[in-house]
């Protein structure tokens, strides 16, 4: 079985103002394989709290039924994402820009599926070294951020098919990419310790909440006073 820890924690800007937590994640096992689906919701969104949760869940539930093929999998639970989107704006009467998010949908069976939608990244370990599997979306311009909400938003999935050896995963939205990515890279001195953390067999409840301190934390807060996600899986 898979350890894996998760944390989704109330940036200082949003604390600071009274508002809730616009990021969403999910876990979900099935078959020997693990899913793991997590959305940043837009800032610029009124409910983007709501469509991140809903894009999770749906994510993962529909990635589950399709485990056999990670990269297959993790495609249809963004399809399954952005239905629950058009389905949830009918059900709360907002337009579906009010729930706009970015996710993120990584499958780990045999072989390991990603496929992502706007800023946050993947990262895989091995060997003892952590790697970007998935990297933030580029973007022209500052705040710029594909969304599932998009009208496009079919053409900003991005698929990724790992056939490597991958000892453990690690799946981020963006407030905390300036602590986890450096020049373009996993930032080992963010990674490993953690990695080696969840490797010692800590417990979910124990580990999920030193994870959400780490989240919380002033290292954190001086690099983004956005929300912070951030699961990590060791698969092997």
């Amino acid at each position: 079985m898979p350890v894996v820890l998760g944390a989704s924690v109330a940036g200082a800007s949003h604390t600071r103002d009274d508002l809730p937590c616009q990021d969403a994640f999910r876990v979900t096992e099935a078959d020997a394989a693990l899913v793991l689906a997590v959305a940043d919701g837009l800032g610029s969104a009124a409910r983007s709290d709501l469509g991140a949760s809903a894009a999770t869940e749906a994510a993962a539930a529909r990635a589950a039924e399709l485990t056999n093929d990670p990269c297959r999998a993790a495609i249809e639970g963004v399809i399954a994402a952005r239905d629950a989107l058009e389905k949830l704006a009918c059900v709360e009467d907002c337009e579906i820009r009010d729930l706009a998010c970015t996710l993120i949908v990584l499958v780990a069976a045999r072989r390991i599926g990603i496929a992502h939608v706007g800023d946050g990244a993947a990262v895989g370990l091995c060997d003892g070294e952590p790697y970007l599997l998935s990297p933030p979306a580029p973007s022209e311009y500052v705040n710029e951020v594909d969304s599932l909400a998009s009208d496009d938003w079919v053409d900003h999935v991005r698929p990724v098919l790992c056939i490597e050896a991958i000892d453990a995963v690690g799946v981020l939205t963006d407030g905390c990419q300036h602590a986890a990515i450096r020049h373009g890279k996993a930032h080992a001195g963010f990674f490993r310790p953690l990695f080696d953390y969840a490797g010692t067999g800590v417990g979910a409840e124990e580990g999920d909440e030193a994870l959400a301190q780490l989240l919380s934390g002033e290292k954190m807060s001086e690099h983004s006073d956005d929300d912070k996600t951030l699961v990590l899986a060791i698969l092997r």
